[in-house]
């Protein structure tokens, strides 16, 4: 169905378009009937692949809770910079979510109704998962703690089903994604010692598989910009690393876990958020939807923080 020849060729575009730029066009993509990514049988293997890599990360996680890791010495940051750390970062959770809040309507017009539904709960779940990460690392608890594994396993699962309903290389790169998360999730249970690395490591990678699978195709149009997108999120990333890590110690960190201290610092990583989605996708803010279902041109300047703000 689709010719090797021209670059710009989709090799599963179901609108049959060539153009890499057009307003309201139709961009989900999808292998054809029969290819290794949409077939019947290869779906079935995906998902009983990543039910065994799921079973054996929780088994692994099970394992390790009962036979924690005992650190000698300081290999990472103080334990309790890592859990403010990993907890203030959970407001990039979010940035899936966002990216689907944002996608204007007439994009979603070639997407099968089983995507979209999918596109939909993977949304909603983004959103607890966030909130629930961002509760549990203030006040660790056995409840809190189960509920954010558990969502945050429903959210790379529904991630990985989306690609896998979705096809092309939504499929491809949501589901590669998502078998690193669990690989690093895994790798995590032995380098406790070195947090808050490995945790942000995986959720970086499941993250990524969330934008791979929601928004490939559509506000992503291509894998480059989805490399342009990492790139962008590991500046914006890592700078907040630079910024928020303190140097305390013991009873000096218990100030990280306050009620002022720890929101502000999320508040801080929603804009950091917001900021960078700005700075990756400028055209946001020059796009605003018609009755007619077209959009126009705002001609608004990518430059403006304001307006790159709004758009995110």
């Amino acid at each position: 169905r689709a010719s090797m020849a021209g670059s710009n060729v989709s090799l599963c575009s179901s609108s049959g378009s060539d153009e890499s730029e057009g307003d309201g066009r139709a961009l989900a993509m999808h292998w054809p009937e029969g290819g290794p990514l949409c077939s019947s049988r290869c779906q079935r293997w995906q998902m009983l692949l990543t039910a065994a890599g799921t079973a054996l990360v929780v088994f692994m996680m099970v394992f390790r809770e009962g036979n924690p890791q005992r650190c000698a010495g300081s290999r990472g940051v103080p334990k309790p910079v890592a859990d403010y750390i990993i907890g203030i970062t959970s407001a990039w959770i979010v940035a899936p979510a966002i990216l689907v809040f944002a996608t204007p309507a007439p994009m979603l017009i070639g997407l099968e109704p089983q995507a979209l539904q999918l596109r939909r709960v993977t949304l909603f779940l983004s959103l607890l998962s966030c909130l629930s990460s961002c509760v549990s690392w203030y006040r660790w608890n056995i409840v809190t703690s189960v509920l954010d594994e558990v969502l945050a396993t429903s959210v790379l699962w529904a991630s990985f089903l989306v690609g896998v309903a979705r096809g092309a290389w939504s499929s491809l790169f949501s589901g590669g994604l998502s078998y690193l998360t669990l690989i690093l999730v895994a790798a995590e249970q032995w380098f406790e010692c070195y947090q808050p690395w490995p945790h942000l490591a995986f959720r970086t990678t499941g993250i990524f598989a969330g934008l791979a699978s929601t928004s490939a195709g559509l506000l992503i149009e291509t894998p480059l910009q989805l490399l342009k997108l990492f790139l962008v999120y590991s500046v914006f990333f890592l700078g907040q690393m630079k910024l928020e890590i303190v140097d305390c110690a013991g009873d000096a960190c218990t100030h990280l876990f306050s009620a002022h201290t720890y929101w502000a610092g999320i508040a801080r990583a929603f804009m950091l958020v917001l900021l960078c989605l700005g700075a990756a996708f400028p055209k946001l803010c020059c796009r605003k939807a018609s009755s007619d279902g077209e959009e126009k041109d705002k001609g608004c300047k990518p430059n403006d923080v304001k307006d790159t703000l709004l758009a995110a």
